[in-house]
């Protein structure tokens, strides 16, 4: 019996692992502005790093007590627009880098885990389906938009570092999947955005020598942000998402995440081309996994070429 709970609690903390220090695949994100047109042939190269520190909840029967995770989250990413068929489109692709402690207690017994590495590298393809078409610069800088309605793809590959003998990695060693429907309105100044998608993900066949699955984890974003001069924008964002049910060699777990998320944003030019965003987001619900707040800053620079 004691064995079983043991290795219920270790599913259940690498579930909660991936999805907290690999925020690039995790349904905790929170984008402002995801599905903002641009004109054709923008590329843009980013600099990024999150601090998310806080409890992880378990269910009140498990044996864990008094979690707490420390995690930081480096990136890279570069950006590129270009015209699909008429259409707005852009691709990024991005490289994480994670590291993180965790810490607690099993049954009594204190534990503490440290892991950092390479996280799985993650690309993103956004298509504008109705509004803003593809420009030009000159033609963008005269062009009045007011509402987009975009589709987008993420997926992740298994390039992260991973062990098979450890329960607990940064990478998840599987594919992962998210398509969403985004749909941006302005009014004036103002700037609403509205998202939905769900994660997918294929099995991890390496699991200490088994098979890890994992359900769906439906995903929906708010944000609504204001435009005080060109560059300089701030909002407020929030996120729920619900799902993940996990299972091992077949045998589903009890754990469901429906959780929640509140968070501000604010971009800052510097020149023409430079610019820093920074974050911050804390937990509102949280039925299971991180309980967070999260700290981050980026720096992005981009340039416009053929």
């Amino acid at each position: 019996m004691q064995k079983a709970i043991r290795k219920n609690y270790l599913n259940l903390f690498t579930v909660i692992i991936v999805f907290t220090i690999v925020r690039f695949a995790s349904a905790q994100e929170l984008e402002p502005r995801a599905y903002q047109p641009a004109p054709i042939g923008v590329n843009a190269f980013t600099l990024s790093y999150t601090n998310s520190s806080g409890d992880i909840l378990f269910e009140p029967s498990f044996p864990a007590k008094d979690v707490k995770a420390n995690l930081h989250l480096e990136g890279a990413g570069y950006y590129r627009t270009f015209d699909l068929f008429g259409r707005f489109a852009n691709i990024s692709l991005s490289v994480p880098y994670a590291a993180g402690h965790l810490n607690g207690s099993v049954e009594g017994v204190d534990r503490e885990i440290y892991r950092s590495g390479l996280g799985d590298i993650r690309a993103r393809f956004v298509l504008n389906i109705k509004g803003t078409p593809a420009m030009s610069l000159p033609e963008f800088i005269k062009h009045k938009s007011e509402g987009n309605l975009g589709f987008s793809l993420v997926v992740t590959a298994p390039t992260g570092q991973y062990d098979d003998t450890k329960v607990i990695n940064v990478g998840q060693n599987r594919w992962a999947v998210k398509p969403e429907l985004g749909l941006s309105k302005v009014f004036n100044k103002w700037q609403m955005d509205v998202y939905g998608g769900a994660w997918f993900f294929t099995k991890n066949d390496d699991y200490l020598g088994g098979t890890l699955t994992q359900n769906p984890i439906g995903s929906f974003q708010f944000h609504l942000s204001y435009t005080s001069r060109p560059g300089f924008w701030f909002g407020v964002d929030t996120n729920f998402y619900a799902g993940g049910r996990t299972s091992v060699n077949g045998v589903p777990g009890t754990t469901i995440q429906r959780n929640s998320r509140l968070g501000g944003t604010m971009a800052v030019p510097i020149t023409r081309n430079q610019w820093i965003k920074f974050v911050a987001s804390r937990g509102v619900i949280a039925t299971r996994g991180g309980d967070f707040i999260s700290l981050g800053a980026s720096y992005t620079y981009s340039w416009l070429s053929k």
